[in-house]
């Protein structure tokens, strides 16, 4: 009986999860067998909202002041093959980082996806004995 005594007096009885108070979202649970205590912070957030001019959106904590970030991709507009804006936060892509499209035709822009507008050939089949 001791050792089934000593055994359950080792279990933790955890009551629910409380705030701790209003305007904060730290959680607190406490074991009714030995008082010990765990804290954990848990955040009501708002519903995400677009900022005007801008490629984010945030969301603010219904309980306290902390707010969350998300970058959002750019809405690019091709000006020309040496300049991309963004038509939302018009942000300039100046530089353009050039690789290969996925279909090996053209050059892309690795920041913005701005192609550079040429429909290159194959290089392989130009060199091939097919056009000679």
């Amino acid at each position: 009986m001791k050792l089934f005594h000593n055994f359950f007096y080792r279990l933790h009885h955890w009551e629910n999860w409380r705030y701790e108070a209003d305007n904060s979202c730290t959680q607190i649970r406490i074991c009714s067998s030995c008082n010990k205590k765990e804290y954990r912070i848990n955040h009501e957030w708002g519903d995400w909202k677009r900022l005007d001019k801008a490629c984010k959106k945030i969301r603010k904590c219904l309980r306290d002041d902390a707010v969350e970030t998300k970058e959002l991709d750019h809405e690019w507009n091709y000006k020309n093959s040496e300049e991309s804006v963004c038509r939302v936060c018009g942000k300039k892509c100046i530089q353009h980082a050039w690789g290969v499209s996925p279909e090996g035709y053209s050059s892309v822009c690795k920041k913005c996806g701005q192609t550079d507008g040429y429909e290159d050939y194959d290089a392989q089949a130009w060199c091939s004995d097919d056009y000679h």
